[in-house]
């Protein structure tokens, strides 16, 4: 006969089969955000050239003068989240006319 004792405990098995699946989905979700944060950088660069575009449309507007940069500043300095992109660094009126005819030339 089976003692009270013994009533509703879960037997060793059961617990190490919890913890292994605990640990396995652990790992999964791990995995998971790992990969999915290797498109990070792809996404990245894709908001600093939309941050280009601006910043080459404001300054267009004022037909390139250098003392009337959006924000008074270079490009790496406006957006200096962006300074890792080697084309970040140079950013200037002729690049400039470059990525904003290349904009209009996709929109047509």
């Amino acid at each position: 006969m089976r003692s009270n004792k013994m009533k509703g405990a879960l037997p060793v098995p059961y617990i190490v089969a919890i913890i292994i699946a605990i640990l396995v989905i652990a790992v999964l979700v791990y995995w998971f955000f790992v990969l999915s944060n290797e498109g990070t950088t792809t996404s990245s660069e894709t908001i600093c050239r939309g941050k280009e575009i601006a910043y080459c449309t404001q300054w267009s507007a004022t037909g390139y003068n250098p003392d009337s940069q959006p924000g008074k500043k270079d490009f790496s300095l406006w957006a200096s989240d962006c300074v890792s992109y080697s084309w970040a660094k140079s950013v200037n009126p002729t690049a400039c006319r470059q990525v904003l005819n290349q904009q209009t030339a996709t929109v047509q």
